[in-house]
C-alpha cells in the first residue's frame, strides 16, 4: 500500500501549530490511540467534495520525547476514518511485519497524502443518494481531526426542485474558498441562472479576468476557460434585470452586464468595496457569507492595464478552480 502513497516527506527540527480552521482537537478517544509523546495536526484543503473526486491530505506530526514509531504511521497510515464519531480504522493500511524506527526529540515531519473520495466513501459502508451528504471525519486518534463533507453530484438534479433560499454554492479558488447565499425572491432568474451554471461545471476553470482594487473582482467569461475544463459551454442567452433594493457592500454577488441593462449573462462580480452608484442599476442576486478574506486575496493580485485602458488586467491567471452546489431540496407537500 505504501508504494501507492506519494506523500511529501520531509523532516523539521521544530513543526508549528495546527494549520486551518480544519484541524482541531478531539473530545474523545476512539479507534487507535494516538501516541502520547506526539503532537498532530491535520488539514483538508477543500472540504466540501463529490464522489469520484480526490483531496489532498496535509498533516504534521512533531515529537515532544523520544520515541518509537512504526515508519507507516509516517505514510499516513496513522490517520483514521471516523463516522458519528466510531472510528472505521486507518485509511491506508501497515504491513504487518514492519519494525519500528525511534524518532529524536525535536524531530517533526510534514507530508501531504493524496487520497480518493470514493475510497473513503467505500470504507463508510454508506451509499449517498441524490440529495444528501455525507461527512467524514479524518484525524490521528484523539489529538488532531479534519472534516470533510461529500455533497451530492447536483449536475443532473432538477433547478426546479432546489430550494434556492437555503441552496448555496462553493467557489473554490487558489487563495482559499466562499461559500455564497442567494436572493432568490429579489432576483429568482439570475439565481436559477448562476446555480444552474454552477452545477453544470461552467464556471470551473474560468478565470477572474477584472480585478479592480477596492470596487469588485470579476470572473465567469467563458472564453478564459482553460483548456481540459469540464464544461464546453459557450455564451448564454441575456436575461432581463431584476434589479433591487439591496446595496452593492463587500461580499455582494452581482451580474455584470452591458450598457443594455438585459444584457446580462453568466459573468459576475464579487464587491470588494462599496459602490452606491450600482445599486438599483445592476442585478444583486447572492452574497459571500464566509470566505470574505478570499476577496481581499484576489483584490491583492498584480494587475496591468486591460485593453480599455483599466487598470484591471490580471498579471497571471487568477482561477475559478470549481464551484459546489450545497443543494437543499424543496420539501415535499
Amino acid at each position: 500500500m505504501l508504494a501507492l502513497i506519494t506523500a511529501a516527506l520531509v523532516f523539521f527540527p521544530a513543526l508549528g501549530p495546527a494549520q486551518g480552521a480544519d484541524s482541531k482537537p478531539a473530545d474523545q478517544a476512539v479507534g487507535e490511540k494516538a501516541l502520547p509523546d506526539v503532537e498532530y495536526n491535520i488539514k483538508v484543503l477543500i472540504p466540501y467534495v463529490t464522489p469520484g473526486d480526490s483531496i489532498e491530505i496535509s498533516y504534521g506530526i512533531k515529537i515532544n520525547k523520544e520515541t518509537k514509531v512504526r515508519p507507516s504511521v509516517l505514510f499516513g497510515s496513522g490517520i483514521e476514518l471516523y463516522l458519528g464519531g466510531k472510528s472505521l480504522g486507518p485509511i491506508t493500511d501497515s504491513p504487518a511485519d514492519e519494525v519500528p524506527m525511534t524518532l529524536k526529540k525535536g524531530g517533526a515531519v510534514q507530508a501531504t497524502l493524496p487520497v480518493s473520495v470514493n475510497d473513503l466513501i467505500r470504507k463508510s459502508g454508506l451509499k449517498l443518494n441524490q440529495t444528501e451528504s455525507l461527512e467524514l471525519v479524518l484525524g490521528f486518534g484523539p489529538s488532531a481531526r479534519a472534516t470533510i463533507t461529500v455533497v451530492p453530484d447536483m449536475s443532473k438534479y432538477p433547478l426546479d426542485k432546489l430550494d434556492l433560499t437555503k441552496t448555496k454554492v462553493v467557489i473554490f479558488t487558489d487563495f482559499g474558498y466562499m461559500v455564497a447565499k442567494f436572493f432568490p425572491e429579489k432576483a429568482p432568474n439570475h439565481v436559477k441562472r448562476f446555480v444552474g451554471l454552477a452545477r453544470k461545471h461552467f464556471y470551473d476553470g474560468i478565470q477572474f479576468h477584472r480585478i479592480v482594487p477596492g470596487f469588485m473582482v470579476q470572473g465567469g467569461d467563458f472564453h478564459t476557460r482553460a483548456p481540459g475544463s469540464p464544461s464546453d459551454m459557450g455564451a448564454q442567452p441575456p436575461m432581463k434585470a431584476e434589479f433591487n433594493d439591496i446595496k452593492h457592500v463587500k461580499g455582494i454577488l452581482s451580474m455584470a452586464r452591458t450598457n443594455d441593462p438585459d444584457s446580462a449573462s453568466a459573468q459576475f462580480f464579487l464587491m470588494h468595496g462599496r459602490a452606491p452608484y450600482l445599486d438599483n442599476n445592476y442585478t444583486v442576486f447572492g452574497q459571500v457569507i464566509e470566505g470574505l478574506e478570499v476577496i481581499d486575496e484576489l483584490a491583492k493580485q498584480p494587475i496591468g492595464r486591460s485593453q480599455s485602458g483599466e487598470m484591471s488586467r490580471p498579471l497571471k491567471p487568477v482561477w475559478i478552480r470549481k464551484m459546489i452546489v450545497l443543494g437543499v431540496p424543496l420539501k415535499k407537500g
